[in-house]
């Protein structure tokens, strides 16, 4: 009963997350907070789901259920941030992709949005044009985002933001009960483990 239940409101979360996300495809004027909003609705609240219906499966801690379902939120926003700043300032080595892949795409992930909400206005002009032109982005113009990236500490917004929510999960996993059962510590070492994983990308 319990799991249908968490199933089907994620379910009705995430097609919330979906619309969201395909209405900001041809908008200009989206902020942090509602793009924050937005992937808690998608990667966040899949992976809360699957870590609570993992908990509702092992124990009828309301607690414990609680803060697996915390570890799942705020390692799937993590994990969405890792992926943003992958998408710009990973190597090709590193992501198997093109570098700055997101800007040729055009991709308004956090880093655009939080440049264009800390631009100066000469600078927020220019993102405007180039993310609103037709044809192909240039070299020329990589550079010019990657400039207007570093002068508005983009990237270390960035990091911030997913070390804080690095921070959230590794809480919510220490205010769960370590029984001795080899399993559930397993489990909670391999939780942590995939937090580490996440975090390395603030380090980069």
């Amino acid at each position: 009963m319990k799991l249908g239940a968490a199933l089907d409101y994620t379910c009705l979360v995430i097609s919330e997350g979906q619309y969201l996300d395909i209405n900001f495809e041809g908008r200009q004027n989206i902020s942090v907070a509602s793009y924050l909003d937005m992937i808690r609705r998608k990667t966040a609240a899949l992976m809360a789901c699957a870590a609570e219906m993992g908990a509702l499966l092992g124990t009828h801690d309301f607690q414990t259920i609680a803060s697996l379902r915390n570890f799942g939120q705020a390692i799937g926003i993590a994990f969405q941030v890792r992926d943003d700043m992958l998408g710009i300032w990973a190597s090709a080595v590193e992501s198997g992709k093109t570098v700055a892949g997101d800007i040729y795409r055009r991709k308004k992930s956090l880093p655009i949005l939080h440049a264009l909400e800390h631009a100066n206005p000469s600078d927020r002009q220019t993102l405007q044009q180039i993310y609103s032109e037709q044809t192909s982005i240039t070299s020329e113009q990589i550079n010019d985002v990657l400039d207007i990236f570093a002068r508005t500490a983009t990237r270390a917004y960035c990091r911030d933001f997913l070390a804080e929510q690095c921070r959230l999960a590794y809480a919510a996993l220490a205010s769960v009960p370590r029984h001795q059962h080899s399993t559930a510590s397993r489990a909670i070492d391999d939780m942590q483990t995939m937090v580490h994983f996440v975090e390395e990308a603030c380090k980069g």
